[in-house]
């Protein structure tokens, strides 16, 4: 009986065939092979503790041929020159990132000060990269002046004219926030910006200027509302410091 049982199974399983083929699925997309790494640029904080490549600066409208010191980077607007402040700003991305990084992103990050003083309304605040200055001529440094670059050159092709866009800065912002004084006013607020990738990537080659960028209320220069926002520089915490953030990709 056992052998017959055996038989049955082995003829029943014998005349068992597979069915055709069903259709051949959808095929996903084709990787890229391409890792994608972060960057993070604070002064004595990232990439390490020795990391020195943040300038801050600002420029005072009401005090035209003063330079001004550390502890914040103002920013300020009105209805006439003396009631503007424009914020400079600039990033070493050539410490921590490899020769043959492609930078695909960037993103600057700043911190409001409680100081901060706006009246009622929406301010927006744009990023603008900075014009080369004419040649032979140096960049913006910690001794410049709504009116003048460095001494003795000054910013409108090598005169004594004061900053102005279109000629020291680009017109147009790269990116631009909004804000209302209720949100900034008295108290500590992160804000955060694009940064064009092609400037930034300008930065990674320390052969290259690095003219930084310029912080600006916008539209230009003027306006009907008034007051100033205040930024922490680099004499914060590592909480309050300007930081940057840089993604990229390695060839």
């Amino acid at each position: 009986m056992k052998i017959f049982l055996a038989l049955t199974f082995i003829l029943l399983m014998a005349s068992c065939s597979n069915g055709p083929a069903g259709p051949t699925g959808p095929q996903g997309s084709t990787g890229t092979g391409t890792t994608s790494f972060q960057a993070e640029f604070e002064q004595g904080v990232y990439p390490d503790s020795g990391y020195t490549g943040t300038d801050t600066h600002w420029l005072d409208g009401s005090n035209p041929n003063t330079a001004q010191g550390t502890g914040e980077i103002e920013v300020a607007t009105g209805s006439t020159t003396a009631n503007v402040a424009l914020g400079l700003i600039r990033f070493d991305l050539s410490y921590g990132i490899p020769s043959n990084a492609i930078v695909t992103a960037a993103n600057l990050q700043l911190t409001t000060e409680t100081n901060t003083s706006l009246s009622s309304g929406n301010y927006i605040f744009g990023v603008h990269q900075v014009i080369p200055p004419p040649a032979g001529q140096v960049p913006w440094n910690d001794s410049s002046t709504w009116n003048v670059l460095v001494p003795p050159y000054g910013w409108n092709g090598g005169t004594s004219s004061p900053v102005t866009v279109g000629v020291d800065y680009n017109s147009v912002p790269m990116d631009a926030v909004t804000v209302t004084n209720t949100q900034v006013n008295s108290t500590q607020v992160l804000l955060s910006w694009n940064i064009t990738s092609t400037l930034a990537q300008v930065w990674t080659n320390k052969t290259n200027n690095n003219f930084g960028i310029l912080i600006s209320p916008e539209p230009g220069t003027s306006g009907t509302l008034s007051g100033f926002i205040s930024f922490w520089d680099s004499t914060g915490n590592s909480q309050q410091k300007p930081k940057m953030f840089v993604e990229y990709t390695v060839q």
